[in-house]
């Protein structure tokens, strides 16, 4: 069978159309002609050499599989990250997040440390000392193969990272960290009855450690808030990712640090907390 690039993509768009809506499905199918065959001109008539690689492809996703891990590659604030099973696909969610912080240190010249925990792909870490080179920026990962991914990310972009391979849960790996001026991290944060909710692509393929954090889903809440007494400047600020069934729970649990703030995301939810430590 031969196609043209057109023909190629119009067949893929329809079969990808059989499973998801209309707009999910052209936007999956640009991914894939841009990102994995490195094609921009879908109304070309030049022949399309690879088939076999683009039904290997219809198949990956029509087993759910997101189309970010069968790319590699994911765009997060305008810079491409290698993605595989080992770390979640980068949110927009987790980009509103960092252009908070961007936007308030915006006009502040001074030199700031920052620690990610929970680094995974280090999208987060990565983009704030892309955007803002003062940053000092440190990040925390448990799992080696997502740490990996982050070094790849960070080496690739040109972003230097201070890198640490721990359990942040693990109080007494606490003491080799120093002062930051801001944390942040989204966390595991997903309960029972967000899993319930979930969608299959994301329960078959992401990692479940950076989902579900275990009986308590507040736990790393309580962590961070525990780590901010001592690791956490006064006047200084952490920012992170919030369980939307949780918002008043997560508030009372940073009050005691100082001044709370709750943002809602783009689709209205309560999805962001910002502190400032007194």
């Amino acid at each position: 069978m031969t196609m043209t690039v057109k023909q190629a993509y119009e067949y893929f768009i329809y079969k990808v159309g059989q499973t998801y809506e209309n707009r999910e499905a052209e936007n999956i199918t640009r991914i894939v002609f841009e990102d994995l065959f490195s094609i921009s001109n879908f109304q070309s008539n030049q022949k399309f050499s690879k088939i076999d690689q683009l039904e290997n492809v219809l198949i990956r996703l029509l087993d759910d599989e997101p189309v970010q891990y069968i790319t590699g590659m994911c765009n997060f604030y305008g810079y491409n990250f290698k993605v595989n099973r080992h770390v979640l696909i980068p949110r927009p969610e987790t980009e509103e997040l960092v252009h908070w912080i961007l936007s308030d240190f915006r006009n502040n010249k001074k030199q700031f440390d920052v620690l990610d925990v929970g680094l995974g792909s280090g999208c987060i870490a990565i983009t704030l000392k892309k955007k803002y080179p003062r940053f000092r920026v440190f990040g925390i990962d448990n799992n080696l193969d997502t740490l990996n991914v982050a070094r790849i990310n960070s080496r690739s972009l040109g972003a230097e990272i201070t890198f640490y391979n721990f359990d942040f849960l693990d109080v007494d790996f606490w003491n080799a960290l120093g002062v930051f001026d801001i944390i942040v991290s989204n966390p595991p944060y997903i309960d029972r009855r967000g899993r319930d909710q979930m969608a299959d692509n994301v329960l078959k393929y992401e990692p479940e450690e950076a989902l579900f954090p275990g009986p308590d889903p507040l736990v790393f809440y309580k962590a961070i808030q525990n780590f901010s007494n001592k690791h956490l400047r006064t006047g200084s600020a952490i920012y992170l990712e919030l369980n939307e069934h949780y918002v008043g729970e997560i508030r009372n649990i940073f009050e005691p640090v100082g001044s709370v703030e709750i943002r809602k995301d783009m689709q209205g939810v309560d999805r962001m907390l910002k502190v400032i430590k007194v």
